[in-house]
């Protein structure tokens, strides 16, 4: 099915008419920038699924809602050595040539930052305390953070959710964090290196790699925290 809706251009088309007739140019030129994003958009979005199918929009879809996300005051997105680098303050990912998230925007915010010196000194042979290793799954994840938001909805809490803490192995994450970061992968799973209850996870697949920061233990309620399907081991 194509990501082109016929309804959503006949939408546009309509508003553009009605700028036109009320002579509304301010109004006019948005509708017309917007029909065009929409647009590109599609277009890229079928280019994305001839070349890598589902799986490939999945990604792209949730790189640009990563994107989108980023504040102003963090690090952003860039290219550097081949490799596409996102990073927003609390998690950061570096995807290696032939494994890149297609379809994103052009977004160069971030060169200085030296990412590949955070997530280098959180690789296992670079970390002098021992490792270990727990694997979670996007369907504990999932399930946690429904349990979470149930929980907030019965204490009256309906806007503005907080995060789900996330209990995984020996430390906790932003449960939405470890979901975002299976999405950019394309995986229902992933094995975090861990070292201790505050230090980020370290994660690899393949030439990728990424980080999430965990959640410190004197800043968390611990009435707050879930827990999912997870497998733990060590070294």
């Amino acid at each position: 099915m194509s990501s082109f809706n016929p309804e959503k251009v006949l939408e546009y088309i309509n508003a553009i008419n009605e700028a036109r007739d009320n002579k509304n140019e301010y109004h006019l030129n948005e509708v017309v920038n917007k029909l065009t994003a929409y647009t590109m958009g599609a277009i890229t979005a079928d280019a994305v699924k001839k070349s890598g199918g589902k799986a490939a929009i999945d990604r792209m879809q949730a790189g640009k809602r990563y994107i989108k996300d980023i504040r102003v005051d963090c690090q952003g997105a860039w290219y550097k050595d081949g490799y596409q680098c996102l990073c927003d303050g609390y998690t950061g990912y570096r995807f290696a040539p032939g494994s890149h998230i297609d379809g994103l925007p052009d977004i160069t915010r971030g060169n200085n930052f030296d990412l590949l010196g955070t997530i280098g000194g959180l690789r296992p042979e670079n970390v002098t305390i021992p490792v270990t290793y727990t694997t979670i799954t996007q369907s504990g994840v999932r399930s946690a953070i429904a349990q979470h938001k149930a929980r907030c909805k019965s204490k009256g809490l309906t806007r503005n959710i907080p995060g789900c803490n996330y209990r995984a192995g020996i430390a906790v994450y932003n449960g939405n964090y470890l979901l975002e970061t299976m999405c950019l992968f394309g995986v229902t799973e992933l094995t975090l290196h861990q070292y201790t209850a505050y230090r980020g996870a370290y994660i690899k697949i393949g030439d990728n790699e990424a980080i999430i920061m965990a959640i410190r233990p004197n800043a968390i309620d611990n009435d707050t925290i879930v827990y999912g399907d997870i497998h733990t081991g060590g070294i």
